[in-house]
């Protein structure tokens, strides 16, 4: 990462869940941390993560006994130590008649003795009094909008859309990970100039290293967790369709837990001698995976821009992928990958099929524009600008009310 020392560092909080969080967000606090940000990551470490030290690690787990008593400690500490600015943190719970589990009165307790310029929550499922809390400390809040929790979630749970009507017309700033997520967020009240499209970033070398020759056995690959929305059995449909066209593959999907719902559509459609179910692996061993494969498949109903896209793109895998959420923002049918319709094993099949069919040189074309997009649209450098500009223009126009 190029540093700018033109660039004046903000305090920057950002609210993650679970710590080491997703790789996506690990990438954004390394790219932050790169340009001369101070950071403080809000989180229940689950394992210790390793960062730079301008990133600091603010615990707010209460899993055991210890995490319980060193986290009283903290809020008994910062009542005493910050009691100015805890009583105006105990002013508004008490107007919105908010009720902090100890988590949260943890993670109330980091915002008060941080002192931070800007707090960005990296999901939509937190509780409004939070962002109170933050307004009462005089805190601009960012809020990352992602593919299932704005486009699926508030249209499955009627309390969960209640909720987004309430706390989206609230926020100052909006990160959305693909253009396709601002409508659903626009319709749950958030304001449209406030929100940026900033895409995610992701590693990639300058060049290619090696594009490898394609194999008498085609090695397709899909890598997610086991969820409805990965479209997994759909895309079992769809690789059955070459068997009986007499196409010679091996379908590789990286799930984590092997589910029994696809074990036995495997069975059903005997399938066993070309599909395997991989267990949860390293991601060493998921990049890997992507080098000894010949084709990527994204068989989802519903993504932002699918991480695991860009990281084939970058490695020079190439792709074929479902037209859902934000994927028409990278994947160009037959420029950078190929495009195929949602929920249609035909279609999944037919696309798979035109790699098959394609030239090599055809093939080596789509790579190198593929790698081209990732290295423009999502390298490490453009997240950090695009980022960093944000939130000064959230800090700016909080400033000008």
């Amino acid at each position: 990462m190029r540093e700018d020392p033109k660039i004046e560092g903000l305090n920057i909080g950002l609210v993650v869940g679970d710590i080491p969080p997703p790789q996506f967000i690990d990438h954004l606090i390394l790219s932050l941390a790169h340009s001369k940000h101070r950071i403080v990551v809000f989180g229940r470490v689950r394992k210790k993560a390793v960062y730079p030290k301008n990133v600091e690690v603010f615990n707010y787990q209460t899993s055991s006994f210890l995490d319980k008593v060193t986290l009283s400690l903290k809020i008994a500490s910062t009542k005493i130590c910050y009691r100015r600015r805890w009583n105006l943190v105990r002013k508004v719970l008490l107007e919105k008649n908010a009720f902090p589990t100890r988590m949260h009165l943890g993670l109330i307790a980091g915002f008060v003795r941080k002192k931070l310029d800007l707090v960005h929550y990296q999901w939509v499922n937190i509780e409004k009094y939070l962002v109170d809390v933050n307004h009462a400390l005089q805190t601009p809040v960012v809020l990352s909008l992602r593919g299932y929790q704005i486009n699926v979630l508030p249209t499955i749970n009627s309390d969960i859309a209640k909720h987004y009507r309430h706390l989206l017309p609230e926020m100052d700033g909006f990160h959305a990970v693909s253009n396709a997520i601002k409508k659903p967020a626009i319709f749950f009240g958030a304001e449209e100039k406030k929100i940026s499209v900033i895409y995610s970033g992701v590693h990639s070398d300058e060049q290619i290293k090696n594009i490898g020759t394609r194999k008498s056995k085609c090695h397709i690959l899909s890598i997610g967790r086991n969820h409805w929305k990965k479209g997994y059995s759909v895309a079992l449909d769809a690789v059955n369709l070459l068997k009986e066209q007499g196409y010679n593959f091996h379908y590789e999907i990286v799930v984590g837990d092997s589910p029994e719902e696809l074990l036995y559509q495997i069975h059903d459609l005997k399938l066993q001698d070309e599909v395997t179910l991989t267990g949860r692996i390293p991601h060493g061993e998921v990049m890997q995976r992507m080098k000894e494969a010949d084709i990527f498949l994204l068989p989802s109903y519903e993504e932002g821009i699918a991480n695991v896209v860009l990281e084939a793109m970058a490695s020079g895998l190439p792709v074929v992928s479902t037209n859902c959420g934000g994927m028409e923002e990278v994947i160009e049918e037959g420029i950078t990958g190929w495009l195929v319709e949602i929920g249609n094993s035909e279609s999944i099949a037919a696309g798979l099929l035109r790699y098959l069919n394609a030239t090599s040189d055809e093939v080596e074309n789509i790579i190198r524009n593929a790698h081209k997009k990732v290295r423009e649209q999502h390298s490490m450098d453009h997240l950090a600008k695009e980022m960093t500009a944000l939130y000064r223009k959230t800090l700016d126009e909080t400033e000008s009310i």
